[in-house]
């Protein structure tokens, strides 16, 4: 079985989920999940800290705070790449785990400075699991952040989202296989929230046998 899952069909350029280690990747730029005061102390940040060196820990310090849903740009240290992303998806204050609306809104500002920098490849975590967010909901808010970064099928930016455990990985090789972009994925959404309201409708039953109301 490959050790790469290809996503090229959802249609938002070339797309792969690997596992492995994020600080062993050797793509142009890395990315890590960050909170609002940018410490590297640990999960993702913490091992790509270890790996690059402390100089990453002090530069990133320098750019906070920065608002949940910003990206920081610093250098690598010692890694192999050249640039690395600090993805604000956590308040460091009040600690709660990350939303699939924060990590949807985070995609684009993040694309919008691999393009700026013209990196043409780049890894990152698949957002949401160090924060307990289950894999399903993080893909969901990826695709739909990826669109909202305006991702084509042509786009030159390859990225790969890196899944430490293999437990992981072969949760994610099983979601994937009823993951959808565009205007599928627009069509299943509207789909549920019609048959939801179909549901509530009818959980209310004959709203003529309310009676008549009379307002003072």
């Amino acid at each position: 079985m490959s050790d790469l899952i290809d996503l090229t069909h959802l249609g938002l350029g070339p797309l792969f989920v690997v596992q492995g280690d994020l600080e062993q990747r050797t793509d142009e730029a890395l990315v890590t999940e960050a909170n609002t005061a940018l410490h590297m102390t640990s999960g993702i940040a913490g091992s790509l800290r270890k790996a690059g060196g402390i100089e990453i820990h002090k530069e990133a310090i320098t750019l906070g705070p920065l608002a949940v849903g910003r990206v920081g740009r610093t250098g690598a240290g010692k890694l192999v790449a050249r640039v690395l992303y600090h993805a604000v998806l956590v308040d460091f204050f009040i600690g709660h785990g990350m939303s699939a609306k924060v990590i949807a809104s985070v995609l684009p500002e993040l694309l919008a400075l691999a393009r700026q920098d013209g990196v043409a490849t780049i890894a990152m975590p698949l957002f949401g699991g160090g924060g307990g967010l289950k894999a399903s909901v993080a893909l969901e808010a990826i695709v739909e952040g990826l669109e909202a970064g305006e991702r084509a099928p042509d786009d030159a930016l390859a990225i790969t989202f890196v899944v430490r455990e293999a437990d992981e990985f072969a949760a994610v090789r099983e979601l994937v296989k009823d993951l959808k972009a565009g205007d599928a994925r627009r069509d299943e959404e509207n789909d549920v929230a019609a048959g939801y309201l179909a549901e509530l409708m009818a959980g209310m039953g004959d709203l003529g046998d309310m009676g008549d109301f009379e307002f003072e």
